[in-house]
């Protein structure tokens, strides 16, 4: 029984490190969370917003090459 146990949560400690994983932290100064707001469109958060910013970005530069 305590293999079994020990099985099941290590099966569960592999599937949430997996989704772990595709998410990391950094530390952004208040100064540009403010200015992030700015941009901020709906019910963004913080990160979505970084996100779709950088999207642009890239865009633009792939649109500059061509």
């Amino acid at each position: 029984m305590y293999s079994f146990t020990t099985l099941i949560c290590t099966a569960k400690m592999h599937i949430i490190m997996a989704t772990a994983d595709a998410m990391s932290a950094i530390r952004v100064r208040k100064y540009d969370i403010e200015r992030l707001k700015e941009f901020k469109m709906n019910d963004e958060s913080a990160w979505e917003t970084l996100a779709r910013i950088l999207n642009e970005y890239q865009h633009s530069l792939l649109q500059k090459k061509e």
